[in-house]
């Protein structure tokens, strides 16, 4: 059942399905709004009409409803990609079509890209329902190389015969038809494995194929195409970093028989989760119960291995930061949830090599941000904290 609260609209939202367009119209403030003035402005059309008129607007409603329950929208993710947004100026040009008196305007149709899909996608698709959305083509374009949003339709299914779905032939099937009819593989992509997603191109557009294997329980395989150009997009909001001060409260933490010291915010603790055991190996993690976020310390002599070590990874490189002024390496996260086109970026580690000891400074994964020079900033909370550590001559 659908969770309350509700606003208001022209239909029962007690009686809204979790996770359809109706709950999500329910629980968004604007599009219930623009849901009862749509309806109002239906029921004024359809007074002011001859019995003819009449049934061309009741038919028109029925086809605007279909592609509005289309629309691919969750209440409970917030609006990344504007689905939203979409859906608020799709009701607002069907309001001003009810309200002009125009017939013309009246007419709606599904995108025509949705006939293609009909005729293209082979047996194993469900091709009497379509989704309408927004989403990136995962994190990177694959013709574009950058990432780019556009506007979808897509069908999918669940395969050929009884559950979990033969969804191998299907695709085999579609993918030699593209290629039959001009379209060029230039990515694949998969969340290991978890959805697969593979980019097709030609002209202007990109397909999309999606398989998901579900270990038995059911299978899924889906196909998309853009009926849009590249989207605009709204830049990303700086996160919050306010600027912090090192004051006579923060908490010191001092180990001389590694040659380490740093200092912390008070409220804040500090966990040992060394080996111990005379392992020349120091990790220490640093938190607070009132904040989400934390660090870690990790010292080791030269020869022990790491759980994780990619220093010569492309994606580390010389930093700007210093810890105790010595020069350091910076490694970076950059990875994507292939289904969702969700993409996570975050300076992962800071590097000094103090002569006995490799030093590892971790942030948390909200601890920094994009920024222009690609190598991502600290927030201020942690370079201040990063630039309180001092690597003195261990005892």
């Amino acid at each position: 059942m659908a969770t309350p609260p509700f606003y208001k609209t022209s239909f029962d939202c007690a009686k809204a399905k979790e996770l359809s367009i109706e709950e999500a119209i329910c629980k968004n403030q604007e599009l219930a709004k623009l849901d009862a003035e749509s309806a109002e402005a239906y029921r004024e059309r359809l007074g002011a009409g001859n019995a003819s008129e009449k049934e061309q607007v009741i038919a028109s409603q029925r086809r605007w409803l279909t592609i509005r329950n289309a629309h691919n929208v969750n209440p409970y993710r917030g609006d990344p990609t504007r689905e939203l947004a979409d859906l608020s100026e799709f009701y607002k040009e069907r309001i001003a079509a009810l309200r002009s008196g125009n017939p013309d305007l009246l007419k709606t149709a599904i995108p025509e890209e949705y006939a293609w899909l009909r005729r293209t996608a082979p047996e194993g698709f469900s091709k009497d329902e379509f989704s309408i959305g927004r989403a990136y083509a995962s994190c990177e374009d694959p013709c574009q190389k950058k990432p780019s949003l556009y506007r979808w339709i897509s069908i999918g299914g669940g395969g050929i015969g009884e559950a979990p779905g033969d969804i191998d032939t299907p695709y085999t099937q579609l993918a030699g038809k593209l290629a039959s009819e001009g379209w060029i593989e230039c990515r694949s992509a998969d969340d290991s494995g978890k959805p697969t997603v593979d980019y097709f191109t030609k002209g202007n557009k990109l397909v999309s194929v999606s398989r998901y294997y579900s270990m038995g329980v059911g299978n899924g395989i889906g196909v998309g195409i853009t009926i849009s150009d590249p989207l605009p997009q709204s830049p990303p909001k700086a996160p919050p970093n306010p600027a912090v001060t090192v004051t006579n409260d923060w908490i010191t933490y001092s180990n001389p028989d590694v040659g380490l010291q740093v200092q912390y915010p008070p409220r804040w603790h500090m966990r040992d989760d060394s080996p111990g055991d005379n392992i020349p190996y120091k990790s220490l993690r640093f938190g607070a119960d009132d904040y989400t976020a934390n660090f870690t310390i990790t010292m080791k002599e030269h020869g022990l291995g790491w759980p994780y070590d990619d220093r010569d990874a492309a994606k580390c490189f010389s930093s700007r930061y210093r810890i105790s002024g010595l020069p350091a390496i910076a490694c970076v996260v950059e990875g994507e949830s292939v289904a969702d086109g969700i993409c996570t970026r975050y300076l992962r580690s800071v590097d000094v090599d103090a002569g006995k000891y490799r030093v590892r400074f971790e942030p948390s994964g909200v601890g920094s941000f994009g920024d222009d020079s690609g190598q991502y900033t600290l927030t201020d909370l942690y370079e201040k904290i990063m630039s309180t550590i001092e690597l003195k001559k261990p005892n």
